[in-house]
């Protein structure tokens, strides 16, 4: 019997934990995908979409004829149908679809149903702790908004993720954040967009679900020089879904699961957060950039 995933989460995520169990009841029934493909009357690269969670379209009659060639019991079988029936239920973000690259989909899924979420950024302020005007600068900035009505729904989506972080049902997910030194000093859109977006800062930072650390420019060098940024996510331990770290790039992203890749990454954040400053030595100086900022 498949694990409960969490309720809050999104289509795209339980596509993904559907897929997961169908690919593994396959594959204990000793089929290929060429002969479950053959059986369902479906060429192979649909069943790869659907244990991806990738065909976005997948009704329970599906389901339950795949559940039947596999030889699943009747109890799994209906906890199968039941996830594709939450999946049917859609994501907020896809009101948001034409703003939004597919890529990015998997990612938000991930971090909707997240435990806790472990961030590293060097240059620019986490996407999900950005504000409005923040939001827009990068997104100006990187290009790829063909107009303004663009540039702000993406920002939008950005600053709708937040509510994760306040949720009263279920808990919201554990955030640990470390900051270079880098991020609070560069005026990203000018002072009083930067000032707006540290007090921001701070405010995340007193919520008790929220932990930020800077990594003070006096530490040196350290394990992620080369990295740039990460997210770091872990889930319910009843999900299968593996610990997957995000690596955004320009215009695309990995999501890393292998338990080498990801043991690396966690080191890594160890050695970071043990480096970086305390959370109270954190406060101050975001408080005292905001200053400096607001007087420029």
């Amino acid at each position: 019997m498949p694990a409960k995933p969490r309720e809050h989460a999104g289509s795209t995520f339980w596509l993904r934990r559907l897929g997961a169990e169908l690919r593994k009841l396959r594959e204990q029934s000793g089929m290929t995908a060429d002969q479950a493909g053959a059986e369902m009357e479906w060429n192979r690269q649909k069943i790869w979409r659907i244990e991806k969670g990738t065909q976005e379209v997948l009704r329970t009659w599906d389901v339950q004829n795949m559940c039947k060639v596999y030889g699943a019991a009747d109890s799994l079988t209906e906890a199968l149908i039941g996830l594709c029936e939450k999946a049917k239920t859609g994501d907020w973000w896809q009101s948001f679809s034409e703003v939004i690259p597919r890529w990015f989909n998997v990612y938000l899924s991930l971090e909707e149903a997240a435990t806790s979420i472990d961030w590293y950024t060097a240059e620019l302020v986490p996407g999900l702790l950005q504000t409005d005007n923040y939001a827009r600068v990068v997104f100006n900035t990187a290009g790829g908004a063909e107009d303004s009505n663009e540039l702000t729904r993406r920002a939008k989506v950005r600053v709708q993720r937040q509510a994760a972080l306040t949720r009263l049902a279920p808990d919201p997910p554990a955030l640990h954040v470390v900051l270079n030194e880098a991020v609070i000093r560069r005026p990203v859109g000018g002072a009083s967009v930067m000032a707006e977006q540290l007090r921001a800062l701070l405010q995340f930072g007193a919520l008790p679900n929220v932990t930020m650390r800077i990594f003070p420019f006096s530490a040196g060098q350290h394990g992620g020089m080369n990295g740039g940024e990460w997210v770091l996510l872990r889930f319910p331990q009843e999900s299968s879904e593996p610990e997957t770290v995000f690596h955004e790039a320009l215009n695309g992203a990995a999501y890393l699961t292998k338990e080498q890749d990801v043991m690396q990454y966690k080191t890594v954040q160890d050695d970071l957060v043990k480096r970086s400053l305390d959370e109270e030595t954190t406060k101050e100086l975001i408080a005292r950039a905001v200053k400096e900022f607001e007087e420029t």
